[in-house]
């Protein structure tokens, strides 16, 4: 095969990040186009879908899951092939495991569609300066685009058994992948989605709204994997479970044109009453493992 691998940017890319995907194009050689979304925009679509959803990746998420097929659209290209099944975290539903490809439905949408919670119109009267254009990178495909056209999305997933870290030295290996210097905020590794400063927020405002956060996703995965033990995952989980994303905080707050009172007065709000109770100033996890909150 000869693929033409598409990026579409993180938020914040980090110096390791920015490092790989040099490496892919120039040890892996593969060819690459790299999209990167207007700054200014991305920052106000970050900052909503922070206050309204406690998401603020989520036009990210938008963009990502629907430039490959623009993509290919565009050079008339008949085969994306993904990763990882969205089944492999939770994000779809177990029996589209029962093939390699998904229908052309998972990319359309025919109907009004929200950013951070807001239909398109609402973010235009709030942000006057804000353009059609500018929502081109989030915008769905529609069934019109289509016509005539025939894309086959499938998933490397389905046909090779998914092991971040089997995948992670063959990456070192093959392309030049370098982990992280350091351990990631909330977790124990160091390679695993290390190329964007949001994702360390990310990751914890999910532990916020949903009780499971990054080490628990990577811990449990390992552990059906064979690579660790039920007992390590939640000594593991103990240790750095919830733990608050320090290295690069300062930066997602400055992206979002926010400060940390505000961010946390917002970060409170989102607190599930069955997940959350406060007591004597502090927050206390309910719905836990004891192991965990011993």
């Amino acid at each position: 095969m000869n693929p033409l691998t598409v990026t579409y940017s993180p938020i914040l890319y980090t110096k390791v990040g920015w490092r790989n995907l040099r490496s892919w194009i120039y040890e892996g050689g593969f060819d690459n186009f790299l999209f990167s979304p207007n700054g200014k925009v991305t920052s106000i679509l970050c900052k909503e879908s922070f206050i309204n959803l406690l998401h603020p990746i989520q036009p990210f998420k938008f963009g990502i899951k629907t430039f490959a097929a623009k993509m290919a659209l565009k050079f008339d290209i008949k085969l994306i092939m993904y990763g990882e099944t969205y089944a492999e975290y939770g994000s779809e539903n177990i029996n589209s495991t029962d093939s390699p490809s998904y229908s052309e439905n998972f990319f359309i949408n025919d109907g009004e569609y929200y950013i951070a919670g807001m239909p398109i119109k609402e973010i235009k009267k709030k942000y006057n300066w804000i353009k059609d254009v500018d929502f081109l990178p989030y915008e769905p495909i529609r069934s019109k685009d289509l016509l005539r056209k025939k894309l086959h999305v499938e998933f490397l997933g389905w046909y090779i058994k998914w092991d971040p870290q089997n995948i992670f030295y063959y990456a070192s290996e093959n392309v030049g992948y370098e982990p992280d210097t350091e351990r990631t905020d909330g977790t124990y590794g160091k390679y695993s989605a290390v190329d964007d400063k949001m994702e360390w927020l990310h990751f914890y405002l999910h532990y916020i709204k949903f009780g499971i956060g990054r080490c628990r996703l990577d811990a449990s995965q390992e552990i059906r994997n064979g690579h660790i033990t039920r007992e390590e995952g939640i000594a593991l989980c103990k240790r750095f479970e919830g733990e608050y994303p320090k290295r690069y905080i300062k930066d997602c707050l400055d992206f979002m044109q926010i400060n940390e009172d505000f961010a946390w007065r917002v970060i409170d709000s989102f607190r599930p009453n069955h997940l959350w109770k406060k007591e004597n100033n502090h927050w206390i996890r309910l719905q836990e493992l004891d192991e965990i909150n011993y």
